[in-house]
């Protein structure tokens, strides 16, 4: 007899796999029927185009298979200015952080030379 158990130990035979139909993937099983349940959410989707909700907070659109709270369609025209207004307004600020940055480094050089020209001073004794 061995540490584990007999010398003539033989693991169990595996079962072989069910079948693809006795399978627990549905859809594996049901594919038609998938795809004929997508296809009516796709429909239900479509069928929802230009609908309008009201709540407390105001109107909401259905654009796109999003809710927003104003139609997209009149308002492009501002949209696309805000995004034209909202780009200008990033290079302003990139352009503002590296003048400060600038001047930054321009004051610490020159609080450098104080400093030297202060021990000079210093180290003449007038």
């Amino acid at each position: 007899m061995g540490i584990f158990g007999p010398k003539d130990f033989a693991p169990k035979k595996v079962p072989e796999r069910k079948k693809k139909a006795d399978s627990l993937n549905e859809l594996a099983v049901n594919e038609p029927d998938t795809r004929a349940e997508f296809e009516r959410d796709k429909l239900e989707v479509t069928n929802l185009k230009g609908a309008k909700l009201r709540t407390d907070s105001g109107e909401l659109y259905f654009v796109n298979g999003d809710w927003r709270k104003e139609d997209q369609g009149e308002n492009e025209g501002e949209c696309e200015q805000l995004e034209k207004e909202n780009l200008e307004l990033e290079e302003q600020n990139n352009l503002l952080r590296l003048r400060i940055e600038m001047l930054l480094d321009m004051v610490t050089d020159h609080c450098a030379n104080v400093q030297t020209l202060e021990k000079r001073l210093d180290g003449m004794d007038i």
